[in-house]
């Protein structure tokens, strides 16, 4: 029975793993059964197989091995989406990115379920004089890592403000920001055009940021050194000292290095409090500051030094300045610490506590009136503070549960130190009394601020200063769990959300993390593109609160369910198998009566199929497979069978546009455009949001249907389809649909196009930044082998026209084969025609010229500096 158990389990994950290879969309066909779907080649599932057969044989008279192979039965739900009989929409969710997250878990669960030799290296993670360092070191490499990997999309937000208020002290020595904007010193880290964030002006006329400035003089002396990525290294540097701080504490507390690692994680890794150690927020150096200023509540109180204690008064003295919410948390933690002193009679050591607390409040109050002329230290908020009691309930709501900047959605983990808070309620029942005096009053000032989803920021992060307070509870729990089911379900929790925090860093260079309010959670989209997941789960923007904690409450059962399923399991010793199961059936339920209470659309088609092309690969020559009835497709003809775009009864005049693909590969597309009613307006194909549309296409209630196609020479950063107020007024049907999409052998379709243009007939696509698309034209830099993709027209030749800047110059033109050199005066213009493309589709052409100039230095009402060599037109 164990050695069928084995052979079994390792066959399952061999048949789940191929399926997951391959891609399975929805169409908007309206067949019974509308999907269409490839598969890897049929001997990598044999490979798989033989592997499995190999492993099993290996490992299946082992007592262990059959205990490891229980969690592989939970591939079978990778299947689901597989069957060939309609299935339920909610089976869908295993075509997604949630099916490599299963594979991780299932993984992980193996791997927990092995024996484990007792290697020399780990009692390094258990000595508590090295722990806390290699827990800084983590935070560190990982902070590092993030840091460069988002970098591409920060500064955002609220980050821009800060940095011009340090630049302010650095150069102009004063608090006064107007200098910063209207020299535009800002550009040294922010591309596009700012305006100071004020709301009032001082006494003195000059313009003050809203922002509070101890973050600016924090970041200071990085920032003077080594600029905006300087700033980004320190924060991390000191987030990586709050995680050291966060595994002592939680170890002192438990006398447990696992429990210790466990807190850590659970805080340190959590999308919250991770994706802000690099921004330039005050919100993760706060919680810095309180795990330091929190110590003491953990730790014997036998500290009688003066010098300590006049450090941890400045840690509370300093939250104030960081922002003024931060008042509220700097009052309870000195009203606890002065009450613990008391009791003690350490009189010394309370009034060295006192003292920076002291000057900071006069100096906080005394800034106030200098500026505003009044001590309120509310007074940059222009007189109103955005905050009311009718705010709590949304607030709260939000703060905990909304999908997109809710703090469990995004970090389940912290139901792990919810639930440690009421163990730790009943054994340390002071330790939580001092806990809730930190956090309750924070929160709920934070609810009734009328943003409290903190702006363009990660989710939750007006939460992270009291956010690190959660590794005590948490790594409690997990010390004083004496079942297995327990741990389980902890370890359970945290693995979800490093996963989500992983996801949000590495997708799309952290294309998830900032969300947009009345809208969906992108990692949600991102999770499951075939169904529409987000209208499952909580929100506050995009659901009534009846409807909201309709919600709530079926994910509570589901949640129920899978507790009591893990607990039921363990004493039968199953948990390997009931787990998962549980986990899937409450998943395949819950989802379903999500879209039921929130009368939702369960199938999103187009960000199915736009999610299958982005995985289809033309040289996989894999199983094409077609459904009602099931049967094989040839694996080159799947892509034309897409039909990505809207069919609607009728179309407001203005909204979003009708098809927006990121990233669509090169290829030829096909526009299907079908008009009713009477009218004539325009649809427009747009891949670059800088210049004007490269195809334009009229319709007209007379046209009925219509079909355009063109060609991407290489893969753009995104294309959207969009009709003008009297396109919209006739359109039945817009669908866009591949018909070819290059392969690895077309170099220049594996190419991505930084800007695109029409010029009369041609397509011409940029691979480099060495040229300046415009209209009309395009400038080539210097001294630079400026690439081009150009879609020729098909009948008829394509010529160039060079116009030389004013300095002699010899311009090399090169495509293939073919090449020719030009030798030009200045201002001199020459017309030279082009070889046709090699494959009547895309003509790869290279422009190289050896001199330029500066419009800047000829032309004195110029402002532009950028070196150029010649004007090019298409003919």
């Amino acid at each position: 029975m164990r050695s069928t158990s084995v052979f079994a389990g390792w066959l399952c994950a061999a048949l789940a793993l191929w399926v997951s290879a391959g891609a399975l969309t929805v169409t908007t066909s309206h067949a019974a059964d509308p999907r269409i779907a490839f598969l890897p080649p049929v001997w990598i599932l044999g490979a798989l197989i033989a592997a499995a057969v190999i492993v099993a044989a290996a490992t299946h008279r082992h007592r262990a091995a059959a205990r490891a192979a229980r969690p592989l039965f939970a591939s079978l739900a990778l299947l689901l989406p597989w069957l060939p009989t309609p299935i339920p929409a909610a089976f869908l969710l295993w075509t997604g990115p949630l099916r490599w997250w299963a594979w991780i878990a299932i993984a992980l669960a193996v791997l927990a379920a092995i024996p484990r030799a007792r290697w020399r290296w780990t009692k390094i993670f258990a000595d508590p004089r090295r722990a806390p360092a290699l827990a800084a070191l983590l935070t560190l490499g990982l902070g590092f890592a993030a840091a460069r990997q988002v970098a591409s999309r920060l500064p955002t937000g609220d980050e821009p403000a800060y940095l011009a208020i340090a630049q302010s002290l650095l150069h102009d020595h004063t608090l006064a920001i107007e200098g910063v904007y209207r020299r535009g010193d800002y550009h040294a880290y922010y591309h596009g055009n700012l305006a100071p964030d004020y709301l009032r002006r001082g006494t003195d006329g000059r313009i003050y940021s809203v922002h509070a400035p101890g973050l600016p003089v924090l970041i200071l002396p990085a920032f003077a050194a080594l600029g905006y990525r300087g700033v980004t290294r320190f924060l991390v540097l000191v987030a990586a000292a709050g995680s050291m701080l966060v595994w002592q504490t939680a170890f002192t507390l438990t006398a447990d290095a696992a429990a210790a690692w466990f807190g850590w994680a659970a805080v340190a890794l959590s999308v919250p409090f991770f994706l802000h150690t690099f921004m330039v927020f005050p919100d993760a150096p706060a919680a810095v500051l309180v795990m330091y200023a929190v110590r003491p509540l953990v730790e014997p109180f036998n500290d009688s030094r003066s010098g300590r204690w006049l450090i941890r008064g400045a840690a509370v003295g300093l939250l104030p300045w960081l922002h003024v919410r931060y008042a509220v948390i700097a009052a309870a933690i000195g009203l606890l610490l002065a009450l613990k002193l008391l009791r003690r009679t350490q009189r010394r050591q309370l009034v060295a506590l006192a003292i920076v607390p002291a000057l900071s409040a006069v100096g906080w109050v005394a800034l106030s009136y200098i500026i505003y002329g009044t001590p309120n230290p509310t007074a940059a908020y222009g007189g109103g503070s955005q905050m009311a009691l009718a705010n709590l309930a949304p607030g709260l709501t939000g703060l905990l549960v909304d999908q997109q900047f809710g703090l469990i959605p995004n970090a389940p983990v912290y139901l792990v130190a919810a639930a440690g808070f009421v163990l730790l309620w009943k054994a340390r029942r002071r330790l939580a009394l001092e806990l809730l005096t930190i956090v309750v009053p924070y929160t709920l000032v934070v609810a009734a601020y009328q943003m409290w989803w903190g702006g363009d920021a990660a989710p939750a992060r007006f939460l992270v200063p009291i956010l690190l307070l959660g590794a005590w509870p948490a790594a409690w729990l997990f010390s004083r769990a004496r079942r297995e089911a327990t741990r389980g379900l902890a370890l359970a929790a945290l693995t979800i959300s490093v996963l989500l925090t992983a996801s949000m860093v590495l997708v799309n260079h952290g294309g998830l993390i900032f969300n947009n309010r009345n809208a969906s959670a992108l990692w949600l989209r991102w999770l499951a593109p075939a169904i529409d997941l987000p209208r499952s789960m909580p929100s506050v923007f995009l659901n009534r609160s009846s409807i909201l904690w309709l919600q709530v409450g079926l994910w509570a059962i589901g949640l129920a369910a899978l507790v009591g399923a893990a607990y039921g399991a363990e004493r039968r010793r199953a948990m390997g198998v009931a787990l998962p199961a549980t986990a899937v059936l409450a998943l395949t339920m819950v989802v379903p009566l999500g879209w039921w209470v929130s009368r939702a659309v369960p199938i999103t088609a187009n960000a199915s199929q736009v999610a299958w092309l982005r995985s289809y690969r033309p040289d996989l020559h894999g199983v094409g497979i077609g459904y009602a009835p099931p049967r094989r497709i040839a694996y080159g003809a799947l892509p034309s069978r897409l039909r990505i775009g809207p069919t609607f009864a009728s179309l407001p005049a203005d909204g979003p546009p009708l098809v927006a693909i990121f990233a669509p590969p090169a290829g030829t597309y096909e526009l299907d455009t079908s008009a009713w009613g009477r009218g004539s307006g325009q649809v427009t194909i747009a891949v670059d949001s800088s210049l004007p549309p490269i195809v334009r296409i009229p319709v007209g209630s007379g046209d009925g249907q219509a079909v355009h196609r063109f060609e991407l020479p290489a893969t753009v950063n995104g294309l959207v389809v969009d009709a003008d107020a009297g396109a919209r007024r006739i359109l039945h049907r817009v669908w866009l649909r591949p018909l070819w999409l290059a392969g690895s052998a077309d170099t220049v379709g594996q190419r991505r196009a930084v800007h695109a243009a029409r010029y009369g007939p041609a397509l011409v696509f940029s691979l480099d930044r060495g040229s300046y698309l415009e209209g009309g034209g395009l400038w080539v830099r210097p001294r630079y082998a400026t690439e081009l993709a150009i879609a020729p027209p098909p009948d008829r030749p394509l010529a160039l026209e060079l116009h030389n800047a004013p300095v002699a110059n010899t311009i090399a033109l090169r495509s293939g084969e073919w090449s020719e050199t030009v030798t030009l005066g200045p201002r001199e213009s020459r017309t030279i025609e082009l070889p046709e493309a090699p494959d009547e589709r895309v003509l790869a052409l290279t422009i190289e010229a050896t001199a330029g100039y500066r419009p800047v230095d000829v032309d004195p009402g110029s402002r532009d500096d950028r070196w150029l060599a010649c004007w090019v037109e298409f003919r």
